[in-house]
Formats: structure tokens, C-alpha cells, sequence
């Protein structure tokens, strides 16, 4: 997926992970949640930004009680002069969960 498509790619296959051989998305939307688009699109649809945690493929990462060890890599492909890269997109986010995982 890109974009929100790579979150949704992200969030589905963290959410059921035994479902899927593995998991990639470009230029994805990481942690939308703290994100000013992902901020919007919650609110607007869902009517709050934690109504979307359950969404949000870094909170689905963060909240689970066992290592994610369906998946050997999940690929993050993002270019780093992407002008949403440090406000909207925040790969860094998953890098720091997934790491904990």
C-alpha cells in the first residue's frame, strides 16, 4: 500500500497477522493517530483520535502482549525528502515500537 493505503496494508496484517506472508507499504503513514491527518480523519469519521487506536498500525504494534513473530521483515519503504516525512508520516514511530517487540 501507499500513503494511508500502506497504513491500512500496515494495520490489517498487525491486526491478523496469521492471515498474511508478509507486509510492505511505501511512503506509509506510520502512526496516524499523532498525526495531523490521521488526527482529521478519526475525529471526523470516528468522532475522536483515540477512537482510531484500535486503527493506528503503531498502536496495534504497541498493544500486543507477544512478539509480532508472523513476519521474518515488514518492509518501510520511504524516501527521506518527503516533505510529510517528519509531520504526517513518522516511520521513526513503528521503527521504535516494532523495536521493542
Amino acid at each position: 500500500g501507499h500513503s494511508m493505503g500502506g497504513h491500512g496494508a500496515l494495520s490489517i496484517a498487525m491486526d491478523d497477522p496469521s492471515s498474511w506472508a508478509s507486509v510492505s507499504a511505501f511512503s506509509p503513514i506510520c502512526n496516524p493517530t499523532d498525526s495531523p491527518w490521521g488526527e482529521k480523519a478519526f475525529t471526523s469519521y470516528l468522532g475522536s483520535v483515540d477512537a482510531g487506536k484500535p486503527f493506528d498500525a503503531t498502536c496495534i504494534l504497541a498493544s500486543r502482549s507477544t512478539p509480532l513473530v508472523e513476519f521474518d521483515t515488514i518492509l518501510v519503504d520511504q524516501g527521506t525528502d518527503d516533505e510529510f516525512l517528519t509531520e504526517q508520516l513518522k516511520p521513526e514511530r513503528l521503527l521504535e515500537v516494532a523495536d521493542k517487540c
